[in-house]
């Protein structure tokens, strides 16, 4: 028996995170582990125990310590295993963020509601350090760099939320980038998103602005110095703001990269709070997965297009080897329809990535958005463009994979997985409808009705839990009915069956799956103001116990019974 894993709220090392409270869990090589093993844990901090249990029966492997948390804290976690004369062991370890508040910077961005992407920068004097860290946020989304190189490896942060109720805070590590003391220069990179893009579905092709019209980020920069010195380095005025090479971005627009674009300086300009709250993430970040090599098809217009063989969420990256100035454009798209590639199931979504060279080799990807597709039409590119330069990167919420299915029939393997590819598409921060055309809501029923089965394709629990608290923020606004879809954008329609039933389910279905009950005291409240909005409803149509005089959304019904029966 092979001791694997630990895991902190169903995450392997996880920095910055909310924990509104702990729950911790081992993994074994086997299932069928000795009835005569004991388990005990041990929680250090910088040398020092904080908790510690006794040798106790394991019944199970998971433990629920309670004791008071102290923000920007590394937490060692040691899991003892033992049975007759064998024993095993493993350790892990977590780190809180910020709690909840910055306490020396300030929200900045600029004025000018007319860029679509700006670039916030700072030099800095760092001398030799034993660790940094970066707690950062913004709006719409962000990138951060220290001298040219990406923080981190997720995309599309802060993820999707009501950003007018809350904005998700993330830590990052960077002592390996600040590890050569002298100058350095910090960026935020802002573009859009889901905050300032047009988005949502009462307005056709969505509506531009839904939570704010100015980009605007906040960030601390904390670093220990050799000699054991703390020091907080934070957003302000001092810091300079300039339009980006990225002129235009948006969720179903695409993105518009011109490295040859002259940049202006803007006024800098500090923020009040744009948000109710500011939390340590929920989030499980995005990130890149798995990478698809290119084939050229044969078109009936003799076009370039791309075939990566898979159907993903995601985006293409490419090593740039055209001259200067040369603009080429990659258009993304699902189906080969007639011979050619077919766009019309997109509807306004222009779904597609422009870029000027700057005529020097580097790779080139998008920043601000994502796409759905198999496809990809390449516009502008030599005949004789070399296929090996293209890559196609799928991108999803980091869960992990759980389950597999493996038949000796290749129909029943192929609609598996189609089913697990289905599931990573739409699960990029909120379980959407579908990646590709202009809308990529989080529609409630769907989610619903999916629950149970994307739990055990893949570790969905931290997925949920970030989800349901979005439920209950939108229910906090309406007395408890469920909208139909989450975050609600510009939608003002809800208080359906099956769609509004997901306060309900995806919580039940978490718990089950997990025994983790964390999730159920997060939502208890909005699961009971769902139920009571339904029964005072019924009230008040005189048929107390009848959910009566209402729409529904029937003409889903049979989709909906076919799931359930599968």
């Amino acid at each position: 028996m092979e001791f694997k894993q630990i895991y902190i709220n169903h995450m392997k090392n996880p920095i910055g995170f909310d924990f509104d409270s702990l729950f911790i869990s081992c993994e074994l090589s086997s299932k069928n582990y000795p009835e005569d093993l004991e388990k005990k844990m041990t929680i250090s901090c910088q040398g020092r125990v904080i908790y510690m249990t006794e040798w106790q029966a394991a019944n199970n492997l998971s433990f629920k310590p309670i004791f008071k948390l102290t923000r920007k804290t590394r937490y060692e976690v040691l899991v003892e295993l033992r049975s007759n004369d064998k024993s095993y062991s493993q350790k892990a370890f977590f780190e809180t963020g910020l709690m909840n508040s910055f306490q020396q910077s300030k929200w900045i961005g600029s004025e000018d509601t007319s860029v679509h992407g700006i670039n916030l920068r700072k030099q800095i004097t760092i001398p030799k350090i034993k660790q940094a860290r970066l707690y950062i946020t913004g709006l719409g989304l962000y990138e951060a760099y220290i001298d040219g190189k990406k923080v981190g490896d997720e995309y599309l942060a802060p993820g999707f939320t009501d950003y007018n109720y809350y904005i998700q805070i993330a830590t990052h590590d960077v002592s390996n980038l600040l590890s050569e003391p002298g100058i350095h220069t910090l960026q935020i990179s802002l573009g859009d998103g889901w905050y300032k893009g047009k988005l949502g579905i009462q307005t056709h092709g969505g509506k531009a602005n839904q939570y704010g019209n100015v980009l605007m980020a906040n960030a601390e920069l904390d670093y220990i110095d050799d000699s054991g010195i703390k020091h907080i380095l934070g957003t302000d005025s001092t810091w300079q703001i300039a339009t980006s090479h990225i002129s235009h971005s948006g969720i179903y627009y695409g993105e518009d990269f011109d490295e040859t674009l002259s940049t202006r300086d803007l006024s800098t300009k500090e923020f009040k709070q744009p948000t109710k709250h500011l939390r340590d993430r929920l989030s499980l970040p995005i990130k890149e997965h798995e990478i698809f090599e290119a084939k050229r098809i044969n078109t009936v217009d003799n076009d370039i297009v791309l075939d990566f063989g898979q159907n993903m969420s995601g985006w293409v990256t490419f090593e740039n080897t055209l001259p200067k100035g040369t603009k080429v454009e990659l258009q993304y798209g699902e189906i080969i329809q007639k011979g050619n590639l077919y766009r019309d199931n997109l509807r306004s979504a222009r779904a597609s990535f422009t870029y000027v060279s700057d005529g020097t080799k580097h790779l080139i990807r998008p920043h601000f958005t994502y796409f759905g597709f198999r496809y990809v039409k390449l516009i502008g590119f030599p005949e004789n463009i070399d296929l090996k330069l293209f890559h196609a990167r799928a991108l999803y919420s980091d869960m992990e994979e759980i389950g597999q299915i493996k038949t000796d029939n290749t129909a029943v393997n192929q609609l598996f997985s189609n089913i697990k590819w289905g599931q990573k598409s739409n699960f990029v921060d909120i379980p959407t409808d579908c990646p590709q055309r202009d809308e990529r809501l989080g529609w409630t029923g769907d989610a619903a009705i999916f629950s149970k089965t994307a739990s055990y394709n893949m570790d969905t629990y931290q997925f949920n839990k970030k989800f349901a608290f979005d439920i209950a923020v939108e229910q906090s606004f309406r007395n408890g009915e469920v909208p139909l879809y989450v975050p609600n954008v510009d939608g003002k329609d809800g208080g359906k069956a099956v769609w509004g039933d997901v306060a309900t389910i995806i919580p039940w279905v978490s718990y089950l799956r997990s025994h983790d009950s964390t999730i159920l005291r997060q939502n208890f409240g909005a699961m009971m103001s769902w139920v009571d909005w339904i029964h005072d409803y019924a009230k008040s149509t005189k048929n107390e116990f009848l959910w009566l005089d209402s729409d529904q959304l029937g003409d889903w019904l049979a989709w909906i019974q076919k799931i359930l029966c599968v």
